[in-house]
């Protein structure tokens, strides 16, 4: 398996191949220029040479003269050949090399204005450029050939390749250095920030990352790392507390249950003793079986895998089953239970929740309120919501409170063993209900005066338009 390679030298490569592309465009884009430069320059040294002939062969009176001039400044002539001959490609004078290697004659048609400049290859003397022109002679039009090998221009082109490739190459070596150390450099913050991070654990969540820049995009990584690193060590915070309290509410029904047992055991042929013992014992694994139960709850809310058998319910007839399940209740605390106008409001949900998410209110309401007093229920649509309120004339919860109150364990009483036998997680439940269906729980409340629960819940009609 390849080894995955550090984030500077993948910054290194990229950029030292950005830097090659860029090179090799440039090279070929000069050496191309460079070699149209040359053969244009070989052209008009070309077309020099063939004007300057020409002068000589307007001026010569006689065929004679013109030999003898052409001997005398043209036999050797700076690395160009030439040769004069007839029209018919009889050659009267010329360079004596260029007699053993035939040289191509004009069109008969173009006889007076032929020019023409190309590339050939000689044998034994290679690739040759060649540029010919008819002129008037003393006598008769003249054809004028002038060559030069393309051999020099070819290897100063050479040359400057060798050049250009040789500084292409130092200017790659130097990219690779500075590309690597600035991408060091440009990596040192991250790496500061990953140490810190190692360093961060679930014994040490309070240490947080160093922002140096606050306005770079590092600053911004530095700055939401540590709110995660907030939010976490909130997360183990109320976890350790979360399972120290179910911890707690675990072992008193266990220690009540085992002492009851021990008792039993001591005791000899008591049958009503045998009883009591056998109802408190059930009545603490009833406790212990709701705890369980609520638990588990919570927990699958948390993890995301809570069954959801979501359908279209109509409020008033969840209310009015959990209102006849505890009317005996609220009979026996001598608190009675008011309707206000229900509407005949339909949401999208689970009936089950629902009804677990009202019980669990309406049963706090009716717990705390004095006997005499009333727990009033009403619900009536809001646009695309419908909201439901649950309001009693109890005790009142102070200020301070409200804000915990759907903390898991979290209770007014901090008694352990306080009369109403709660265990602090069925407003937790509540909320995790109303999350569920993508609702909202609030509570207000007064001591001495009530307290105030609302359930907003999104209708049917919302969920078909948010469908559609």
């Amino acid at each position: 398996m390849l080894r995955q390679r550090s984030i500077r030298w993948q910054l290194t490569g990229w950029y030292v191949l950005s830097l090659t592309i860029i090179l090799v465009i440039f090279d070929v884009s000069l050496v191309l220029m460079v070699r149209s430069h040359l053969r244009s320059q070989l052209e008009t040294d070309l077309n020099e040479e063939v004007n300057e002939l020409a002068e000589e062969i307007e001026f010569a009176k006689t065929t004679e003269e013109f030999e003898a001039r052409f001997a005398h400044h043209y036999a050797e002539h700076g690395g160009y050949s030439f040769q004069v001959s007839r029209l018919d490609g009889t050659v009267l004078f010329g360079t004596p090399w260029l007699r053993a290697h035939p040289l191509p004659k004009p069109d008969s048609s173009r006889e007076l204005a032929f020019r023409r400049l190309e590339e050939i290859t000689l044998s034994h003397a290679g690739r040759h450029r060649l540029l010919c022109r008819t002129v008037r002679g003393p006598s008769e039009p003249l054809l004028i050939y002038v060559i030069t090998p393309l051999a020099r221009s070819e290897r100063d082109l050479w040359s400057f390749i060798q050049m250009l490739l040789l500084g292409s190459f130092l200017a790659l070596l130097v990219a690779i250095y500075g590309g690597y150390r600035i991408a060091r450099r440009a990596m040192l913050p991250v790496e500061r920030m990953a140490a810190a991070a190692e360093r961060i654990s679930s014994e040490n969540l309070s240490e947080r990352i160093l922002v140096e820049n606050r306005g770079d995009e590092l600053g911004r990584l530095a700055i939401t790392l540590n709110r995660t690193f907030g939010r976490l060590e909130k997360s183990i915070a109320e976890m350790r507390r979360f399972t120290a309290d179910a911890a707690h509410e675990l072992r008193t029904p266990l220690a009540v249950i085992r002492t009851e047992i021990e008792v039993a055991l001591r005791a000899d042929d008591d049958v009503e003793g045998m009883r009591r013992v056998a109802c408190v014992t059930l009545g603490e694994l009833t406790r212990l079986s709701n705890l369980v139960d609520q638990l588990l709850t919570l927990s699958r809310h948390d993890a995301g895998v809570q069954s959801r058998n979501f359908e279209e319910v109509s409020l008033a007839a969840v209310l009015n089953d959990v209102v006849d399940f505890l009317r005996n209740i609220a009979d026996r605390k001598q608190v009675s239970i008011e309707f206000s106008e229900l509407s005949e409001s339909v949401i999208y949900g689970d009936d089950v929740l629902l009804s677990q998410l009202f019980f669990n209110i309406l049963d706090n309401a009716i717990k705390f309120t004095p006997a005499g007093g009333a727990v009033r229920i009403g619900a009536e649509p809001d646009g695309e919501f419908v909201v439901v309120t649950i309001e009693d004339t109890g005790m009142g919860i102070d200020s301070r409170h409200v804000p915990h109150l759907f903390k898991r364990f979290y209770r007014v009483d901090t008694s352990r063993n306080n009369s109403s036998g709660g265990t602090g997680l069925g407003l937790a439940i509540c909320q995790a209900v109303v999350d569920a269906h993508g609702g909202e729980l609030t509570v207000e409340s007064e001591p001495g005066q009530g307290t105030k629960f609302t359930v907003i819940l999104p209708s049917v009609t919302s969920i078909c338009v948010e469908q559609r």
